[in-house]
């Protein structure tokens, strides 16, 4: 068989190579409560809002959180530091400040690992009611 043959065989050979491995990254971790968190309804006025995710190394080697990132900045995640031994639960908190956000939102953090597990993402999602001004003054109810 020449070279252009088997070149051209094993170009043709990884399509069906791709579809036979596992499509999800999260092998390794198994995240208890699932990868998305609702708060439900949330006033703008009443803060941020924080929610953790955990979850257990069920691979044979250890893991390490890289980084967990949101590309925006009224999201922010904070993560174990230490080294998760096989077996062992670890967890990823993230923060949502509603601040100026009214409406529906969905937010994703992508968590980094070592090892063969890269990436995983965990999602917060809600309604952001937004606040009345009050400016100081005593708000009454209307009489019927």
């Amino acid at each position: 068989m020449s070279a252009s043959r088997i070149s051209l065989a094993s170009i043709l050979a990884l399509p069906l190579l791709a579809v036979a491995l596992p499509a999800s990254a999260d092998g390794d971790v198994q995240w208890h409560g699932g990868t998305v968190y609702d708060f439900g309804r949330i006033s703008e006025s009443g803060g941020a809002v924080t929610h953790r995710f955990v979850f257990e190394n069920t691979g044979a080697d250890t893991l390490g959180i890289i980084s967990a990132k949101s590309r925006c900045g009224c999201t922010t995640a904070t993560h174990t530091i230490r080294a998760i031994a096989p077996g062992d639960t670890a967890s990823v908190t993230v923060r949502f400040n509603p601040s100026g956000r009214d409406g529906d939102f969905k937010q994703r953090v992508i968590v980094r690992f070592t090892g063969e597990t890269r990436y995983n993402y965990v999602f917060v999602k809600g309604r952001v009611e937004e606040s009345e001004p009050n400016n100081g003054e005593k708000v009454t109810s209307r009489e019927k």
